[in-house]
């Protein structure tokens, strides 16, 4: 997996790849206002109530290579948090498309956009990107933690009362360890395997320390990852059946409503990697495929009918859900 991050990276430093932005991207200002009062309940947040946002994840969160110029190969082992696409506050919404750019047309004083390049534990680059490179699901686990200490040392943040958003992107490398040692993500006699676990238990730490609190696992379809095992068509299949275990596992965590036990907190899957073969069973409808190559694709204003960030509760019915915007 490392090898083909590197490979990757190296290829969009050599074809200096440019940015893909959303110039003067705006929505109804009936979407994008804030809530007359601020919401207690996890599923009646509007966009623009969020206040904070972390990060969670590999290099793909650190950002490794993200903005390395052409010609210069070794340039891919630094990293550009501030391009990262989960959190990434480098330019504006009209250069670089993250999602921490699209907070900010809702809310300009977003906190915890990471900035320039470094690593995790200089404030003044990472502030909440937690994102190790080579991270597997068991490391995520460590950065909850480093999360909620960062979050509670700094004044600029309101634990208590600021809604916040962590987006966690993880499960690549765990599948090229699973190349290794079959075992590593094997199915306990409770029925998860060590990934979910992993997951589960890095949640829970935000779920215990952090009121207020969005938790969003964007999908990876490790598909189309590869690495040394991937020689042997037999471990392939099987590397790809560990890929959908990991989806599985995803999916329960959110379906089975573990972290919904609380009205202030709230796990959401992002499946936007899933393909589109299967039905839409996802929250708020979401995308489950895009084509990366595409710069016209689009970014998608929310609901008027539904304008809050998507849940398993709101999904299925808005209404029980409903609170006045500013501007009401």
């Amino acid at each position: 997996m490392r090898r083909l991050i590197f490979t990757l990276l190296l290829c969009s430093a050599a074809l200096g790849l440019k940015d893909l932005g959303a110039p003067n991207w705006s929505c109804d200002a009936s979407v994008m206002a804030k809530s007359k009062k601020v919401p207690t309940s996890a599923h009646s947040v509007r966009f623009a109530d969020i206040k904070v946002i972390g990060a969670l994840g590999d290099s793909l969160t650190a950002a490794n290579g993200a903005g390395a110029p052409p010609g210069d190969p070794l340039a891919v082992i630094l990293q550009y948090r501030g391009l990262a696409f989960q959190i990434g506050g480098d330019k504006s919404l009209d250069e670089h498309i993250t999602i921490a750019n699209v907070l900010r047309k809702f809310n300009p004083n977003l906190v915890g956009a990471s900035k320039g390049i470094g690593s995790e534990n200089v404030w003044e680059v990472a502030h909440l990107n937690m994102g190790v490179p080579g991270a597997e699901s068991k490391d995520i686990i460590g950065q909850a933690r480093a999360l909620v200490n960062t979050m509670h040392s700094h004044s600029e943040i309101n634990v208590k009362e600021d809604w916040k958003l962590v987006n966690i992107f993880i499960g690549a490398n765990d599948i090229c360890v699973y190349c290794e040692d079959p075992y590593f993500n094997s199915t306990a006699p409770h029925g998860k395997t060590t990934f979910e676990n992993n997951i589960i238990t890095a949640v829970k730490i935000l779920h215990d320390n952090l009121p207020r609190y969005f938790s969003r696992k964007h999908h990876r379809n490790s598909k189309y990852l590869q690495d040394n095992c991937f020689f042997d068509w037999n471990v392939q299949y099987e590397n790809v059946e560990e890929n959908r275990q990991e989806e599985d596992g995803e999916k329960d965590i959110q379906n089975t409503g573990l972290f919904d036990d609380k009205d202030d907190f709230t796990f959401v899957v992002q499946p936007f990697f899933n393909g589109i073969l299967d039905p839409p069973y996802s929250v708020g409808f979401k995308q489950t495929s895009v084509n990366l190559s595409d710069p016209t694709v689009g970014l998608h204003c929310p609901s008027a009918n539904c304008p809050f960030f998507p849940t398993t509760k709101n999904s299925k019915d808005c209404a029980s859900h409903f609170t006045l915007s500013e501007l009401d």
